[in-house]
């Protein structure tokens, strides 16, 4: 684990949130992203396929929330976050998914993250799409910007590797890179009663994914050679922003394998 990161339940490093501009989508870019879907009728069909496949897991757990507490007085799961406390006592928290583990930040968004959302929302036309921008970051400042498109289940390998090949990342050495992209919430329904116990997973569960953690750390290692910080950033749909510092996990010890 890298010594520079704060856990523990200390707050994260500042810089491990990305500036405003890296996590906002300008109307150059949405336009861009809007006129990807509609000249692309397989995506078109992929994301209406998937809508109807989250709806299904959002409407899991609306009947879950009905037959576990039946009458019970219930409020929406971000409600009962903040009612319990619950997202500032896992501010930075441990997750393991099968041969991997890591330590992720998570807080609630701030308005530029909760503009992502809305944006991304409008792009998709009322379905669910995921949008992943990455910026490059030197001296502070964005120099450069790109975003790709997808599905309610991806963006696909092909989409990411034509922006990282735009934004020419190697020859560009950036201090940091900034992958910011938004999540579907199958909570966004689910309903709990408010004197329910306060179970941490409650928070945790929905942030990065375990294809999330390899793809900042295979960005980090196979492409930057390690020279340059990596953050990857998702927003999901309960207005939850989650953090990570690529080359941390507990997978590949990176620091006794140097290229």
């Amino acid at each position: 684990m890298s010594e520079k990161l704060k856990y523990n339940g200390d707050e994260p490093q500042r810089d491990m949130f990305p500036p405003p501009e890296a996590s906002t989508i300008d109307a150059k870019t949405a336009s861009k992203l809007q006129k990807i879907i509609d000249g692309d009728q397989e995506l078109q069909e992929a994301i209406a396929r998937d809508d109807q496949e989250l709806e299904m897991h959002r409407q899991h757990w609306v009947e879950y929330s009905e037959k576990e507490w039946g009458d019970r007085k219930r409020i929406p799961l971000a409600e009962f976050l903040k009612t319990h406390g619950i997202v500032e006592r896992n501010k930075t928290h441990q997750k393991k998914v099968w041969d991997r583990k890591w330590r992720e930040s998570v807080r609630w968004a701030n308005d530029a993250e909760r503009q992502f959302l809305a944006t991304a929302a409008k792009i998709g036309g009322g379905k669910f799409v995921e949008v992943l921008q990455i910026s490059l970051v030197n001296g502070g400042q964005i120099t450069n910007s790109d975003a790709a498109v997808g599905s309610g289940t991806e963006v696909i390998q092909e989409s990411i590797d034509l922006v990282i090949g735009n934004l020419d990342i190697v020859s560009a050495a950036p201090e940091t890179v900034y992958i910011v992209h938004n999540h579907f919430d199958e909570y966004s329904k689910f309903t709990i009663p408010k004197d329910e116990e306060p179970k941490d997973g409650l928070v945790t569960i929905g942030g990065l994914s375990k294809r999330d953690i390899e793809f900042a750390d295979n960005l980090w290692y196979e492409v930057l050679k390690a020279k340059t910080r990596v953050i990857i950033v998702a927003i999901n749909e309960r207005n939850l922003t989650f953090t990570y510092e690529a080359g941390t996990s507990e997978h590949r010890d990176w620091k006794n394998d140097p290229q």
